[in-house]
């Protein structure tokens, strides 16, 4: 039987699962990573079938955690493929324009820490590559035969580096692909690239294949998972398209991949995020905050995550910088309570709320049936978790400092009661005003306007001034 004839009778199921077999051979990676690289490859015989590309951002903590060797894997078995490291975007373009081809960028992280202008020339093609018809013109020649050609950047790519590299636009279109140092009882081969020979199998299986399926994939139509964003549906819409054709359990097991690997602390919707918290701390804050305070309370924000940033260090203020720069957004000279530092204004944010972050709910109504206010001796000196009693019994939670609030509001006829709860608080040694306004919040406290506490609120009732 030829070669043809016997690859000709290798179902896309199977296609799949021995690209998949045979990457996971070399390379140590996550069982929705291998989905991914196996319907990736099918992708880029595809191609032309496809309105959008996706790319596959490959990363690790530190070297020898498989990036490269997985490139040369791939090399074996993606179409036309042209993998280099630190090339000028001049030879990407032309690479692009003048065959179909599966660019294969190494040590990604190099080449955005380059020169300005050469960093946003890559960028600038990448960012525009991603959809078909996609160009960037070019001036060639020289002198009076001098003309504007556009070039084609519209093709499948994947990039290898250490960190999160790549500017927030680019890595919108990205599938994230971690890769983490093998440990004791991960078993992958040794990779030869002399040894090529089931690679040349399966790329030849996937060429047959695809000038069948090109004509059925143009016209697939896939269902979309919900958690996925708009850009990130277009990347994986001819993925998808390709695990449908596959049939089998391809259909869920794609749709699952794209659900995992888009954690939304790893893209850019992770700014969106971030605008999102800072909202929140900034309802509880008033209009101003100190970079350093805004990083705390987005630290304390357990249900989001920042926390575990850093190895558990939480996210930090430079790093909050960097992301809000893409919205036009950096740290500023402010003063609070006769304090400068470097922090934020909440007027810098109106804006960008209003274009990328969902609206959030109104605070709550205070709630006239809340328990009775304790008296400042019954809040002082409870630390580690412990609990203050009100008279009627019961128990408030304590907040991170260990005070604890019982529940009351302000507008219920008390205002000197609650001074002196506020007081208390501060006499018992809590100096943070940001704390003080969330153990108030949090234990069901409403200021007299009705509405949530804020640090400047706070301030206000003890008898600190804000310079301006």
């Amino acid at each position: 039987m030829r070669l043809e004839e016997a690859l000709a009778g290798l179902g896309l199921p199977d296609l799949l699962d021995r690209a998949r077999a045979y990457v996971r051979r070399f390379v140590v990676m996550s069982p929705e990573a291998l989905d991914t690289t196996a319907l990736f490859v099918a992708h880029t015989h595809a191609f032309e079938a496809a309105d959008t590309t996706l790319y596959l951002d490959i990363t690790s903590p530190a070297p020898e955690s498989g990036k490269t060797r997985l490139f040369e894997v791939l090399q074996g078995i993606v179409r036309s493929p042209f993998m280099v490291t630190s090339p000028s975007t001049a030879a990407i373009f032309r690479v692009i324009d003048e065959n179909v081809t599966t660019v294969l960028l190494d040590e990604i992280d190099a080449v955005f820490g380059g020169d300005k202008a050469s960093k946003a020339d890559m960028i600038s093609i990448l960012n525009a590559g991603y959809r078909r018809g996609a160009e960037v013109p070019r001036v060639i020649g020289e002198g009076k035969s001098m003309k504007v050609k556009r070039f084609k950047v519209f093709a499948p790519k994947a990039f290898a580096g250490i960190g999160r590299k790549l500017p927030p636009a680019t890595q919108s279109r990205t599938v994230p692909i971690r890769l983490k140092r093998k440990k004791a009882g991960e078993e992958a081969e040794r990779f030869r690239i002399r040894e090529q020979g089931e690679a040349n199998d399966i790329r030849q299986a996937f060429e047959l294949w695809a000038g069948g399926a090109i004509p059925r994939l143009a016209f697939a139509d896939p269902a979309m998972p919900l958690e996925l964003s708009d850009r990130q549906m277009d990347a994986w819409e001819p993925l998808f398209a390709i695990a449908d054709e596959g049939g089998e359990d391809w259909p869920t097991r794609a749709r699952a991949a794209a659900v995992a690997l888009h954690d939304r602390r790893d893209e850019v919707a992770l700014a969106e995020a971030l605008l999102a918290d800072i909202r929140v701390v900034f309802d509880d804050q008033g209009d101003r905050i100190f970079s350093e305070d805004l990083a705390k309370a987005l630290n304390a924000m357990e249900e989001s995550g920042w926390g575990g940033w850093s190895d558990g260090a939480g996210i930090r203020p430079y790093e909050i910088a960097r992301h809000l720069k893409d919205f036009d957004i950096g740290p500023t000279q402010i003063k609070i309570g006769g304090v400068g530092r470097k922090g934020y204004k909440r007027s810098m944010f109106e804006d960008a709320w209003e274009r990328y972050a969902a609206p959030k709910a109104p605070p709550d109504p205070p709630d006239a049936n809340l328990p009775e206010t304790p008296k400042p001796s019954q809040v002082r000196g409870h630390f580690q978790g412990e609990t203050a009693e009100n008279p009627n019994g019961s128990k408030s939670a304590p907040d991170q400092q260990g005070f604890g609030v019982s529940a009351k509001t302000a507008s219920e006829g008390k205002p000197d009661g609650f001074d002196a709860l506020i007081r208390g608080l501060w006499e018992a040694g809590e100096r943070n005003l940001f704390t003080i306004s969330r153990t108030l919040n949090a234990s069901g406290h409403r200021h007299p306007d009705g509405h949530r506490w804020t640090a400047e609120k706070v301030r206000v009732h003890l008898g600190h001034k804000e310079e301006e």
